[in-house]
Parts: C-alpha cells; structure tokens; sequence
C-alpha cells in the first residue's frame, strides 16, 4: 500500500522550515540599521538672559518634624543660578492645627537677634506678614517651632514673588 501523493499548496505547508530565531539586541534584529544615540547639547548659561517674574509657589513649601524636646526647625531660601525671592507672607502650620499651643520665631540668615523676623504664640496656624529684602541663593528663612507635640508634623508656606532666569 503506497501513501497517496500530497497536494502542491499542503506540500509546502508539510516541508516548510521553522523560522531561525534572532537574538535581541543583534545588528540582524536591527535591521543592520542601528543608529547612532547623540545627547543633546548642554544650553550655555549664558542663554538665559530675560528675567520672568512669578510667584514662589510650590518653591516656597517646606516641612519638618517635631524633635523629642518639642521643637522643629524648617529652613527655606531661593536656589538656583539668578533666582531672587521677595517674600511677604509666611503661613505656619503644624499638625494639631489652631489647638495646637506652640510658638514660632522667624529668623533671617541669622537665628539670633541680628537675623529676628516675628515671634508667633499661633505656632499651630498663623499668618505672619514679613518685610525683608530681596534673597538669593545661600539667603535662608529659618522658622523655628517650640512648645509644639512630639512627632507632629510642622509646615511653611511662602507667599511672595520670585524672580527666574529663562532662555527664550
């Protein structure tokens, strides 16, 4: 008994060979077309000339913790090549919010009488209206907390203008 002949389309389906593998990553799994990556050129500082002003913002937040002994300490100043802050309010804020019996003092640059701001007895949640000239990068506001309950959590928030560097 002789096996009867196979079909010209079912042949090739029955003798095809299996597709080689190519391994990732290859010059043939590219295509032989690999291109070559460039980083883009880093922009001189010098392309940044115009002064945009704005408001701090999110720039002007910053948060610490109260310590064992009941204080905290939250420093925040302007970083950055040309910007300078005009700040003119300070929120305080701490975790208990108004209950909250602690104190606030703000310095500038100095925490010591040369560099006093405000003292606050609403440590939980004030508002302090600040005079103080214009900051630049390594100018710090320090606002130290006193009095407040271990663990919480203590909060600044500046309101004022800045301004900044842009290339266009």
């Amino acid at each position: 008994m002789s096996m009867p002949a196979v079909p010209a389309p079912l042949a090739i389906l029955v003798n095809a060979r299996p597709v080689p593998s190519i391994p990732g990553g290859s010059w043939l799994a590219a295509g032989n077309k690999f291109i070559k990556l460039r980083w883009a050129r880093p922009k001189p500082i010098t392309d940044f000339r115009r002064i945009v002003s704005t408001d701090i913002g999110n720039n002007g937040i910053a948060q610490g913790v109260v310590a064992a002994g009941g204080g905290s300490v939250v420093a925040i100043g302007p970083s950055g090549y040309g910007t300078r802050w005009y700040p003119n309010q300070a929120n305080l804020a701490t975790q208990l919010g108004a209950s909250d019996t602690s104190t606030c003092t703000g310095y500038l640059n100095v925490m010591g009488p040369g560099g006093f701001l405000f003292q606050s007895y609403l440590g939980g949640g004030d508002q302090q209206g600040l005079a103080v000239p214009q900051m630049q990068p390594g100018d710090l506001l320090y606002f130290v907390w006193s009095g407040a309950t271990v663990g919480n959590w203590t909060q600044i928030v500046l309101i004022g203008q800045q301004d900044i560097l842009v290339d266009f």
